[in-house]
């Protein structure tokens, strides 16, 4: 135990008039002496906003109700002989002493009703800083908000010590400066009606930019692990990501990142994941036709997710186009062997050439062949390249798509998101897998309804999906992304163009304060929506989390 209060005990302690000197710091308590008539709910928890280091104590214990109705007795037999002698002589009489009898009177009523009951409480404010040249400013702050709101205090001189005790969660009050509240007064003056975010695991996503508190949100103890943020260029979404990633690695999940634009390459190299480069001669396999579950509706699945990446690749197909191209893909894997519920062992899977024989039997399919052309045989035909995938076994991994054409580019994201999604059929170890630019696969409906899919399937494969996209038209243009929104258990928007706001305001029902917010969000700010609660987010990092981003070496 003596060890213990060693550790704990400060270097120095020494008591002056009007502080206390604790170690290196100086404090100052000051005590309420005086309530308002009314106190807003929650008046006490508006103070977290308030800049520097204020600790406050609240000290309740029953009062004693008989002498409670004694004391208001006698109030209000002054406060009538008084309003009756300024009536007397012909004076209007104080507007105040009228408004506190007409109080106390209805108090009075409700202790004998027993809708109400009196506490006796001593509230208490303890302004730290690291100097008197800090500290006298610091109090003078506390003591103008305490004044907006009518609260009278009153700086306990030559009390320092005792009042520093009232403070420390010590549960005890030696100087006992009690005022009397009422219940309702009382329940209004506990802090607890914020709308913070936290949670005894999970991660830390910045603070409460009101209340300063830690937004900490647990995205696998939610009823879904997706998330997605919406943000215009610039804001901060992707520092935002960036944050979330390293800490998720440091506490053990498993990362996976779809980047277009190599924005993450470095710090996921940084945290020990595997970069993979996704682009025309970097040797990576994607290999769409691979056909590695023999389970039933395996090759019903693969036919279909083929399907999709044709009418993407060939630009969009009619309904009779697609009816012939999921034909010959189905064709393709017959002639193969391949059987839907049979064992795929032995089997080569079929070549996108095979799929264009096929489809050149059907009549009217010359356009479509010609429009795949150049995946065949051309410049594009690296995306249906055979070869062992790159991709670390169970590991962190950011597949980089920077330098492709845009053609190219959302194939090669769903193409990569399809064989994340395969590899992450057994898996158990949590896994957050972000699409960085998500709105390449939003714009297209096709892909929007595989997006959706993976969002509603997420959950069985213990994986959460963060959708990025700085483009919220294109999200909000189709039935099928929103549904990728609404089924996202947090929701992230940062800085918001003015266009995109009457939109948003109304699928996430923001508030005129909220669009206001949101319209003049500095970078690394937002309104983070989780569990029923909307707060104000602001994104912070440590120093070595802020270097590791940025791609400077940490410091040891």
């Amino acid at each position: 135990l003596g060890d213990v209060r060693s550790l704990l005990a400060p270097a120095g302690f020494n008591e002056s008039a009007g502080f206390v000197s604790v170690g290196e710091r100086v404090a100052r308590t000051l005590a309420v002496v005086r309530y308002p008539t009314r106190l807003h709910l929650g008046w006490l928890g508006d103070l977290q906003s308030m800049e520097g280091d204020v600790d406050i104590s609240l000290h309740v214990q029953p009062g004693a109700g008989q002498t409670a109705m004694s004391f208001l007795a006698r109030r209000i037999a002054e406060l009538s002989s008084t309003i009756r002698v300024s009536e007397e002589r012909g004076s209007r009489g104080d507007p105040f002493r009228r408004a506190a009898l007409q109080d106390a009177l209805e108090l009075q009523d409700r202790l004998a009703q027993g809708s109400e009951r009196l506490f006796d409480t001593s509230l208490y404010f303890t302004v730290w800083a690291r100097s008197l040249d800090e500290l006298e400013p610091a109090t003078q702050r506390l003591e103008a908000l305490l004044g907006t709101r009518l609260v009278h205090t009153r700086r306990l001189l030559f009390q320092m010590r005792p009042a520093l005790l009232s403070t420390l969660p010590l549960g005890m009050d030696p100087l006992a400066t009690r005022r009397p509240l009422s219940t309702t007064a009382l329940s209004a003056s506990f802090p607890f009606t914020g709308s913070d975010l936290r949670s005894r695991s999970g991660l830390l996503y910045g603070v409460n930019a009101a209340t300063r508190s830690p937004v900490v949100v647990d995205r696998f103890a939610l009823e879904n692990h997706n998330a997605v943020i919406l943000a215009t260029s610039g804001a901060g979404k992707s520092y935002l990501v960036k944050v979330e990633l390293a800490r998720a690695v440091l506490n053990g999940a498993r990362v996976l990142v779809i980047d277009p634009e190599g924005e993450y390459a470095t710090l996921m190299a940084g945290l020990g994941a595997s970069v993979v480069a996704v682009r025309p001669g970097a040797g990576t396999s994607l290999d769409p036709f691979a056909v590695t579950d023999g389970s039933a509706g395996a090759l019903s699945v693969r036919v279909a997710t083929l399907t999709t990446l044709l009418d993407l690749l060939a630009g969009g197909l009619r309904p009779a186009e697609r009816a012939a191209v999921e034909a010959a893909v189905s064709l393709a894997y017959a002639k193969a062997g391949y059987t839907d519920g049979k064992q795929t062992t032995g089997l080569v899977p079929p070549r996108l050439a095979h799929v264009q024989l096929h489809l050149r039997a059907h009549q009217g399919m010359d356009g479509v062949c010609s429009r795949l052309e150049r995946y065949v045989n051309g410049s594009g035909s690296w995306l249906f390249r055979r070869a062992e995938s790159a991709e670390s076994e169970g590991g962190n991994v950011a597949y980089v798509l920077a330098g492709l054409p845009e053609e190219e580019r959302a194939a090669a994201m769903f193409l990569v998101l399809d064989r994340i999604w395969r590899a992450l059929a057994d898996s158990v170890r949590p896994t957050l897998v972000v699409v960085d630019e998500a709105w390449w696969l939003m714009r297209h409906a096709d892909t929007a309804s595989f997006l959706f899919r993976l969002v509603k399937t997420a959950r069985k494969r213990r994986a959460g999906l963060t959708l990025v996209t700085q483009d919220v038209g294109d999200v909000l243009s189709s039935d099928d992304g929103e549904a990728v929104i609404t089924n996202s258990a947090v929701q992230i928007l940062m800085k918001q163009a003015p266009q995109a706001m009457p939109r948003l305001a109304e699928l996430f029902r923001l508030t005129r304060a909220e669009q206001t917010w949101l319209l003049n969000a500095q970078q690394g700010e937002g309104l983070l929506v989780a569990q029923g609660r909307r707060v104000p987010l602001k994104v912070v990092a440590t120093d070595e989390e802020a270097r590791l981003i940025a791609g400077r070496e940490v410091a040891a």
